[in-house]
């Protein structure tokens, strides 16, 4: 914050049970009209504030909801401030107090493609599931492989299409003998937050992993012990609240900053950089993930050797530099959330379509920032001659493509 980033620019949707906007901790996102729109996806109406349409009366619904947003988005000095307080916000009200059902993750699926609708850049939710009212409804353990639960696909869904979703690990550690994690906690598109007290030690209900396919969850940890959050019993008051609901909204909105630094990162990129500077990220575990991200490294620490910010097209290749005449490197994102296992290629073709140069290549995360080096010579060793040429990869059933100019 003291250098100037506030999540500004980012829209963040939070789905969640309902929200005080009343509360004057979001005076200020309502007077700067940042509250760009909002949906209750339970009596399908736009007050995510009342519980029916018309009832104006405070109830529980609210009470969760106003907690998590006062941690990203609230905004009173000397008492609290959010993690992004000048993001912009999309509210979704998803979750009802009184059942626990599948139809709620139908609500959430809706949501989240509302969320893509209103231009999310980030997705915050603190609502994941496991047990429902009806038993014959539960996830097994062997469901949370990060691609079989519909609402996982969601979550995967809305990777692909460059959003970042922030899900909660869940508070069912001591419930579970595998540790508890939920669902879409365990999809492969999710930043999974688990929670820690203010010694950075892990929370004993705090839900981790490993998947059923084996894959580290959480990914991160944060304050969720005692946090200081917003109360719906008014609109001024406030108190403490533990849960990996509320760490949850601490890295959205650490996220949300670097997003602010970085507009063109992919959520991969953003995920990468809060890892990489985390206080596990040299030896990660089932229960912390790689830890406790140092927001500010992740921000400014590796300016000097990331790339440049670039805005790619989407399914683009580009060639750099271009033209080129000594040799150039092929630049891309990948395009799908589930990588295929096995290899395929980047081919260079000339105008008459013969195939002057090949590469295997080992498919990546959607995403995920790839460099393919070409020495500008053929199959058989020879430099390739003055002309346009044209590249292709073929990702799954996306087919990237680009040009070059060689000069020789």
């Amino acid at each position: 914050h003291d250098s100037g980033y506030t999540g500004k620019g980012v829209r963040i949707c939070i789905i969640d049970t309902g929200f005080l906007k009343d509360h004057e901790i979001f005076s200020q996102i309502i007077n700067d009209k940042r509250l760009i729109a909002e949906k209750d996806f339970i009596y399908n109406d736009d007050n995510v504030q009342d519980d029916r349409a018309g009832d104006t009366k405070f109830s529980r619904q609210p009470d969760h909801g106003t907690s998590v947003w006062s941690v990203i988005g609230g905004y009173k000095p000397g008492v609290l401030i959010g993690a992004a307080y000048g993001a912009e916000f999309l509210l979704a009200k998803t979750e009802e107090y009184s059942v626990e059902s599948t139809l709620e993750e139908d609500r959430f699926i809706a949501a989240v493609e509302w969320a893509d609708e209103k231009g999310a850049d980030i997705i915050s939710s603190s609502l994941a599931y496991r047990d429902f009212d009806d038993p014959s409804k539960d996830h097994s353990f062997e469901d949370l492989d990060g691609k079989t639960t519909n609402i996982a696909k969601s979550v995967n869904w809305a990777f692909e299409r460059g959003i970042l979703p922030v899900i909660c690990a869940g508070n069912e550690n001591k419930n579970f003998d595998d540790g508890g994690l939920m669902t879409p906690s365990d999809a492969i598109g999710a930043l999974t937050v688990g929670a820690v007290n203010g010694d950075k030690i892990i929370a004993g209900f705090s839900s981790h992993g490993p998947t059923a396919d084996g894959r580290i969850k959480p990914d991160l940890c944060a304050l969720g012990v005692n946090v200081l959050v917003a109360k719906y019993f008014s609109t001024d008051s406030y108190g403490y609240s533990s849960g990996t609901s509320f760490s949850t909204p601490l890295i959205a909105g650490s996220a949300a900053l670097l997003m602010e630094k970085h507009p063109f990162y992919p959520p991969i990129k953003i995920v990468e950089l809060l890892k990489s500077y985390a206080n596990h990220s040299e030896n990660p575990s089932d229960e912390y993930g790689w830890g406790i991200p140092d927001v500010r490294l992740s921000m400014f620490a590796a300016d000097s050797t990331l790339f440049p910010d670039w805005e790619p097209t989407l399914n683009k290749i580009y060639a750099v530099p271009n033209p080129a005449n000594t040799d150039l490197t092929f630049r891309f994102r990948w395009t799908n959330i589930l990588p295929s296992e096995k290899s395929t290629s980047i081919n260079v073709y000339n105008v008459l379509g013969e195939l002057v140069w090949s590469s295997e290549i080992r498919a990546e995360i959607a995403g995920t920032e790839e460099a393919v080096f070409w020495s500008l010579k053929n199959g058989d060793g020879k430099y390739v001659p003055t002309g346009v040429y044209l590249v292709t990869l073929k990702d799954g059933n996306t087919i990237l493509r680009g040009k070059c100019l060689i000069i020789r």
